[in-house]
Order: structure tokens, then sequence, then C-alpha cells
């Protein structure tokens, strides 16, 4: 429920992004084909450069920019992210296939901001996960490196991460914060529901 939205340990609350139009810079292209791990995830964008969050053709920044995320906004108290759809990643890139702003303070509709294929830095990425175990590769019999549970929690067996490496099936590579280090691993139970946890 919105009333129960709060600040997160990295400066994300729990919210939506805001419809606003797509920034496009000069005329898109195909995204660059290449040789990556397949995935099927859901992410937000926590990049709060106020240009945006650079779409790219390629998943290097030597590719060229085919468009541009907006910005977190903020309305009512809230913080309100763009979610893109992941499909793949490579070298901490994440090829996407669409952007959308869901609406959850009012009915309406999600309005979608970017359709095709591109790639974003996963600098600019985040998530809830609903397991608090992270682990050395994507497998629950790998060894576990951390277990994410303190003030960070965002909800009932729930965090949020602040950064994605890598992806592959269901299963997402993070970096999250506990107390004042930093740990890095993988863990499935993937949510880019801003407002709640995920089932």
């Amino acid at each position: 429920m919105l009333e129960n939205l709060r600040l997160t340990g990295f400066g994300l609350i729990s919210a939506c992004a805001i419809a606003v139009p797509l920034l496009t810079v000069g005329p898109a292209t195909a995204a660059q084909s290449v040789d990556g791990d397949a995935c099927d995830i859901w992410a937000w964008s926590i990049d709060d450069d106020p240009k945006g969050l650079n779409v790219r053709s390629g998943p290097s920044t030597a590719h060229g920019v085919i468009a541009v995320l907006p910005p977190p906004k903020r309305k009512e108290g809230y913080v309100f992210r763009t979610e893109v759809e992941v499909k793949e990643s490579q070298a901490g890139w994440f090829r996407i296939t669409q952007a959308v702003v869901p609406d959850y303070l009012d009915e309406g509709g999600d309005q979608t901001v970017f359709e095709g294929e591109g790639w974003v830095s996963g600098g600019g990425l985040g998530l809830l996960l609903n397991r608090i175990k992270l682990y050395e590769a994507p497998s629950t019999e790998a060894t576990v490196v951390a277990e994410l549970l303190d003030g960070n929690v965002d909800g009932p067996d729930s965090f949020t991460v602040e950064r994605l490496y890598a992806c592959t099936g269901w299963w997402v590579e993070v970096e999250a914060t506990l107390g004042e280090r930093r740990h890095r691993g993988w863990a499935s139970g993937t949510c880019s529901n801003q407002v709640t946890t995920c089932p």
C-alpha cells in the first residue's frame, strides 16, 4: 500500500515512475546483437542524472545513444522510477526490450517510453529481491556469501539492491550494502514492483 512506502537504506522509495515523454537523441538505430547471458527479469532506473539514463546500441559506452529514459521524479513525497524489461546481460550491461512508467498513483494504465532493443549500464539499474541470501554462483547449491537482513530491509523478506552486474534466467548478480559493508552475489526472486513486495 502506498501509505506504507518508506525511504530505503539506499535513498530509494518504493514508488512508481511518473509518465514523462521519452527523450531521443538522433535517429534510433537497432541494438547490436551480441553473445551474452539470456535472462527474464524487470528492474528500474536508479540513475539520478537529471538528463536521464542513456540507452545505447551496444553493451559499452563506445556505442551510440539511441534513447534516453526519464530520470526519477518526485511527487507528493514519493520518488518515481522508470521500469525496464531485461532480456540479456554482458560485461555489466543489460539488454532491454521496453521501458514503462507504471501508473501506481492513478488509474489509466502504464505508459511505454521505450520499445525495441537497447543496452543500459547495470550501474543505473536496481530492483527488489524477495530472497535475503546472496550466493557465489546462480544456484541454491552454491556457497552463501551474505545474508542481507537488517535495517536495510524494505519489506518482509525483501531488500533493495544498488547495482546489477549480470543475469541468467531468473537469477541476477547484484551489489548491496549491509551496514558499512558491500556485498556482491547472486540471488533469485527478483521484483520490480516499487509499491509493494512481489508474491
